[in-house]
């Protein structure tokens, strides 16, 4: 094996173990690529009897273009200009100028394509070049030992993978036969078209959500769930305290009734439905034969869920906080020793939580903005807190203090989203 072949493998070798992290933009069967390159080639030039023939690093660039037959297979197709040198017997160089054209057909193993083909190789201008004071003996002798046909047919194999976005490392090798000349060569290639994305913000990425699911949501169905407050009641009849067991079971068969009226007769967003939260598990699985609720809070056998696509669940708890951050600005802070840092700051984070109606996907995951997923429950805290009405006040000038007036606020937030998203 010739020394510049072993290079070329052990080169590739050597910058594809930081390749593999990379990944390449969709393309498809039926894609055209394009774009140039450029890079250097090591030409050997056949002699007769010059076995230290030594081949030069010259440069090469042009276009390149690439037809994707299928997900693995691709035919190439690049023509550059290229310039070639070999130095003969330490006394005199070849030079040439001319045009390589390749054509190749490309096979893909995850990010590493594998090229077979021919290079053609065209000579426009050549001329040898002595060292030092010739006579006319060595000119008669270079004339004779130099023997290279204008145009050659090559048999090339080669490797290309990706350095970056739209970057790719190249290297083939292209061996003569009989008197004809090699060829190693190095380059980059970049893409023209079809680049990729640049990397999707944090907020640009909640925004495509937030537009996928209230779409979603509009021809889906919402799954309201009802607490009932099982375990607390059964932890006070076990010890003894029945009277507050069952005024517990009251006030919380109030709650889900009030919930049940209130949506219906606010909510037309999308389809509804009402189960208890012991059934979790089975809207987890899509099991939802015979869970559901009828207005009187009974399971009913006969309500059946028609979207059963887009499912998108409701529920009257405590809001979670969004820990979501996003980055501000840099700000030189001056530290303890009188030195200058920059200093990242962001915004955005927790914030204070509250009571409140909200819309969960359907492993019961709270939404986040710019999607409206909540709703102010004020009668619940109300509830919860009797005596501190006073404090509520300013919030009533905003907030509806009904089950009703809350689901009103949220179907019409949903309403005006979707209308905004869609014009």
């Amino acid at each position: 094996m010739r020394p510049q072949f072993q290079i070329a493998v052990a080169l590739c070798l050597l910058v594809s173990q930081g390749a593999f992290a990379q990944t390449e933009i969709e393309v498809r069967p039926g894609d055209f690529l394009y774009g140039f390159g450029g890079g250097f080639s090591f030409t050997r030039m056949y002699a007769i009897e010059a076995e230290n023939a030594k081949a030069g690093a010259r440069p090469f660039i042009g276009l390149s273009a690439s037809y994707a037959m299928s997900y693995h297979w691709r035919t190439n197709i690049g023509g550059f200009y290229a310039m070639r040198s070999t130095l003969f017997d330490e006394n005199y160089r070849v030079e040439q100028n001319g045009v390589d054209l390749q054509f190749a057909q490309q096979y893909k193993l995850d990010d590493l394509y594998f090229n077979i083909g021919v290079l053609m190789q065209s000579t426009i201008t050549e001329r040898v070049v002595f060292k030092g004071n010739s006579n006319f003996e060595d000119q008669r002798r270079a004339s004779l030992i130099y023997d290279v046909p204008n145009f050659q047919l090559l048999p090339m194999l080669g490797l290309e993978f990706k350095l970056m976005d739209n970057w790719r490392f190249f290297s083939n090798y292209a061996f003569g036969l009989n008197n004809q000349s090699s060829v190693l060569q190095f380059g980059l290639l970049y893409r023209i078209n079809k680049r990729n994305p640049p990397p999707e913000s944090e907020r640009r990425r909640r925004r495509r959500l937030a537009e996928r699911q209230i779409n979603q949501l509009r021809d889906g169905a919402l799954l309201v769930r009802l607490k009932t407050s099982k375990p607390a009641i059964r932890a006070m009849e076990a010890r003894g305290y029945t009277q507050l067991a069952a005024e517990t079971e009251k006030d919380q068969r109030v709650e889900n009734l009030s919930l049940i009226n209130a949506f219906r007769s606010a909510y037309n967003f999308s389809e509804v439905k009402f189960f208890y939260s012991e059934d979790s598990r089975k809207v987890l699985e899509g099991e939802f034969e015979g869970i559901f609720l009828n207005d009187s809070l009974e399971k009913d056998s006969a309500i059946v869920l028609q979207s059963k696509k887009n499912i998108f669940t409701c529920e009257l708890t405590n809001i979670e906080e969004d820990t979501a951050m996003y980055f501000s600005h840099y700000e030189f802070v001056q530290t303890d020793n009188f030195a200058t840092i920059q200093v990242p700051r962001f915004y955005g984070g927790g914030e204070n939580t509250f009571y409140a109606l909200v819309i969960k996907d359907r492993e019961f995951n709270q939404l986040s903005k710019p999607f409206p997923y909540y709703s102010r429950a004020l009668f619940k805290a109300l509830k919860e807190h009797p005596g501190h009405g006073i404090f509520f006040f300013p919030l009533k000038l905003f907030f509806s203090d009904t089950p009703q007036g809350s689901v009103d606020d949220l179907n019409d937030k949903l309403y005006r989203y979707w209308h905004r998203k869609k014009d």
